[in-house]
Order: C-alpha cells, then sequence, then structure tokens
C-alpha cells in the first residue's frame, strides 16, 4: 500500500472500504471522502461535520444509494439474517442517515426525506431490528417536520430495547449479559434525548390509558392522542420500573 501511494501521483482513484478495522487505514482518514460503501483518498484533508470518518460526497452517495446499489432482497422477512449481515445493515442504514443529514445540512429538504424513507424501506424492522445508528434517522425526521414518521421508528425501537431488557433480565446475574443490559439501556437513553429535544412540550403533559384508548391532558383539558405518541411519552418510567 505504502507504494502504491508513493506512485499512483493521483492518476487512478484509490479507495478504502468502509468495513475494515480503522488499523487498514493507515492514519489518513482525514484524507477520506464517503462516496458510497467505501472512502475515497483525496489530496486534501478535510473536516467531516458529524465526527465521523469521511466527508460525505452527497451528490455520488445520492446517486448509489437512491439508484445504483441493489440491495438483493434485504427487505424480505423470509429471509434470515446472521450476525455478519446484521452488523451490515447496520452499516448501509448509517451511510443513509449520513448523506440524508448532509442533504438537509445543505437545504435540499425534499431529497433528505427521501433518502430517509428509501433506508427504512429498504431495511425494514421486520428484517432486521432498528439499531444505535437508526436514532439520527429518527432525529432527523423530527428535523425535517416528519413527526409521525420520527413517532412510529421511535415507539418501535422503544418497544424493542425495553423488551429486550426485560428479557435479559430475566436470567441469572452471573450470565455475562449485563453488557447487553448496559447497551440497551444506553440506547434508551439517547432516545430519551431524542425525545427531550424535540417533543419537549409533550412531556408537560400527563398520560393515561384507559380501555385501550390513550389520552393525555394539561391544565384540566384532555384530549385523544394515538399508540406512539403515549408509548413515546410513557417509556421511561417503564425503563426506570425495570432498573
Amino acid at each position: 500500500m505504502l507504494d502504491i501511494l508513493a506512485n499512483f501521483n493521483w492518476e487512478r482513484p484509490v479507495y478504502f472500504a468502509i468495513t475494515v478495522g480503522r488499523d487498514n487505514y493507515m492514519g489518513l482518514e482525514k484524507y477520506f471522502q464517503l462516496e458510497g460503501l467505501a472512502y475515497r483518498l483525496v489530496p486534501y484533508s478535510v473536516a467531516s461535520p458529524d465526527g465521523q470518518t469521511g466527508i460525505v460526497h452527497t451528490e455520488k452517495m445520492y446517486e448509489r444509494l437512491m439508484n445504483q446499489f441493489k440491495w438483493g432482497g434485504l427487505n424480505n422477512p423470509e429471509l434470515y439474517f446472521d450476525e455478519t449481515n446484521t452488523r451490515m445493515v447496520m452499516n448501509f442504514t448509517n451511510n443513509y442517515a449520513r448523506l440524508a443529514e448532509s442533504l438537509y445540512q445543505k437545504g435540499d429538504t425534499i431529497k433528505a426525506i427521501a433518502v430517509l424513507d428509501k433506508c427504512l424501506n429498504e431495511f425494514p424492522q421486520e428484517v432486521v431490528n432498528f439499531s444505535y445508528f437508526t436514532i439520527p434517522i429518527i432525529d432527523l425526521y423530527y428535523k425535517l417536520g416528519q413527526n409521525k414518521k420520527g413517532d412510529q421508528v421511535l415507539a418501535t425501537m422503544i418497544d424493542n430495547y425495553i423488551t429486550e431488557i426485560k428479557y435479559l433480565k430475566e436470567f441469572d446475574s452471573g450470565s455475562g449479559l449485563s453488557q447487553d443490559i448496559g447497551i440497551a439501556g444506553q440506547i434508551l437513553g439517547s432516545l430519551g434525548r431524542v425525545l427531550q429535544i424535540h417533543k419537549l412540550e409533550d412531556l408537560s403533559y400527563s398520560y393515561t390509558q384507559e380501555k385501550g384508548i390513550y389520552y393525555r391532558a394539561k391544565e384540566g383539558k384532555k384530549e385523544k392522542i394515538d399508540f406512539n405518541t403515549y408509548r413515546i411519552n410513557t417509556f421511561m418510567d417503564e425503563y426506570i420500573s425495570i432498573q
């Protein structure tokens, strides 16, 4: 690799896969440009605004993620995904989120929403559970005014991780699952911060459920709400109760 870098004179592009370990990058990360599933080495230092590796090349990323890449049925719930493929879906999700954030920062909100929608259509919850890398998608939906979409994903993630913690806590404390419980708890904490940032007004209500109907009330006024609104504003109480 050092010989290539010393002699290629920028006449041919050099790429590094996004899936390899950081030690393979040889300390060149500040010269990386994200163009899809690989970083292109560029002859100038770039600072990524999101703190991740490589600055996003918005035009190339959009064309590849939205039009060129074929995911081969990753949205088919009848397929089995092992741990390796699950991690790959997390990488893909992160790429869509980074592209959408870049588009949002440039003011192209229509394309940003399309990217988020495409991501959830290609990698739905029914196939691979939403992960830590889905949190930026929720955040962006709210930033882009797509509150119902944000609520739906947020409520789904809350259910996933509350259920996971309850399940893991059924095992003996010596079963070595404390790290998994801690990770799930950290994700719930991150979801709580998203809620505080984007739904602070909602937190000022009290929430109740009566015969399968959900309500919120404030200052003597009571109104019906949907399940997602109820779920995302009451999950912290449930989380605290299972600690």
